[in-house]
């Protein structure tokens, strides 16, 4: 089941008609960013390069697949050049089907990043420039048990580190068990999804030792029509956390039960022409070099447009609520709500070379602390991608 062993077996003679592709990458950005820091005062602006160069490898032979995917980026500022700094991730990702009914997936990751907007699309929240190393792995099994139900049971692992002591070191370890009912018997093209999940997050240097976060989800999917679709699922979550408050020379621990409805609802419209979906969710979730979890509200509006066979038009809108679950260790009152709003235009000028024009407008407002943050970026990227073997 090895990679080692798959990479054998594709190269001998008998996996000649299996599947081997190979597909490097690089592009080049510029990028005029009218506040670097995302600072609420006196923001500072700069002209930004990016160069970005990875590979791509898929192999897979009758029960494997396995994929592997490398990214090197070089970031340099006209004028602030302390900022200059050089980013990589590495992910590889394995499936085997041990038979007809099971499989099992692996995949592991390490990420070095160091750019302030890192996590703003998907967290809504600013990191700053401190250096991040990221280390994540898990392994996944499923299993057919009918023709009608699937079950799977997934073991995820993260670690992240922070090059200073202004964010605070974590890990987090998590179990997701579910189950798929396809019930396309009693209502065409539906399935139900039943999912427990359990997460213990452990924080180094903190008043916030550790949280425990038990839920629960329950679902469905549905297409409508040819043209439309939608998901969703709603649950509870139950933290306890756990931190210690110095009293003297003891240490005194104290435990905080939090709790609250999670769910999203995600509808979708594809036409030849047109891609649309529009997403509603609310979930707790841990935060990024911070002690405490977020109670997380988002909702998000993708859109694109086929203009003709070789330009495309796209829209997306954003708006996140982050706030704290009352389990921070230094009973911050946070609430951070974020703006993002994204047009552009991706042109393929060959089968191997794309160019793409963007502008992100993002404003975040702390509302704890009354300060509000804004930022505009303006890209244009040229991109060449080349598939071999394939």
């Amino acid at each position: 089941m090895g990679i080692i062993a798959l990479a054998v077996n594709v190269l001998s003679h008998e996996a000649f008609g299996y599947g081997l592709m190979y597909t490097p990458q690089i592009s080049l950005e510029e990028n005029y960013n009218d506040n670097i820091f995302f600072t609420p005062n006196k923001p500072v602006s700069d002209l930004v390069n990016v160069v970005n160069g990875g590979t791509a490898i898929d192999l897979s032979t009758e029960r494997d697949e396995l994929t592997f995917n490398g990214n090197l980026t070089n970031t340099t500022y006209l004028k602030n050049h302390e900022q200059d700094d050089t980013d990589f991730s590495v992910r590889a990702n394995e499936s085997h089907m041990l038979s007809e009914r099971l499989n099992i997936v692996t995949n592991a990751g390490y990420i070095k990043d160091s750019s302030p907007d890192r996590d703003l699309e998907s967290t809504g929240l600013i990191l700053g420039t401190s250096v991040r190393k990221t280390t994540n792995y898990s392994l996944k099994g499923m299993y057919s048990l009918s023709e009608l139900l699937s079950t799977d049971i997934t073991y995820g692992y993260e670690n992240q580190r922070f090059n200073t002591d202004q964010f605070v070191d974590s890990s987090s370890q998590n179990i997701d068990m579910g189950y798929t009912i396809d019930a396309g018997s009693i209502v065409n093209e539906t399935s139900l999804r039943l999912d427990l999940l359990y997460e213990r997050d452990k924080y180094l240097n903190s008043l916030l030792q550790k949280a425990d976060t038990y839920e629960w989800r329950a679902g469905a999917s549905h297409q409508m029509t040819e043209l439309m679709y939608f998901s969703f699922y709603v649950g509870t979550s139950q933290t306890i956390s756990s931190y210690l408050i110095p009293i003297l020379w003891f240490e005194l621990e104290e435990k905080n039960h939090s709790r609250g409805i999670i769910g999203q609802l995600t509808l979708g419209y594809k036409t030849e022409y047109t891609d649309s979906t529009v997403s509603l969710s609310r979930n707790i979730a841990s935060v990024s070099g911070e002690a405490y979890l977020s109670e997380r509200t988002m909702a998000t509006i993708d859109s694109s447009l086929t203009i003709s066979r070789t330009v495309k038009a796209s829209l997306s809108a954003q708006y996140i609520m982050n706030k704290e679950t009352g389990n921070n260790a230094s009973q911050e009152n946070i609430q951070q709500f974020t703006m993002n709003l994204s047009p552009g235009l991706r042109i393929e000028l060959s089968d191997d070379f794309f160019l793409s024009l963007s502008h992100i407008y993002s404003q975040l407002r702390d509302q704890g602390n009354s300060i509000t943050y804004r930022r505009n970026l303006s890209t244009l990227n040229i991109e060449y991608r080349h598939s071999f073997f394939n």
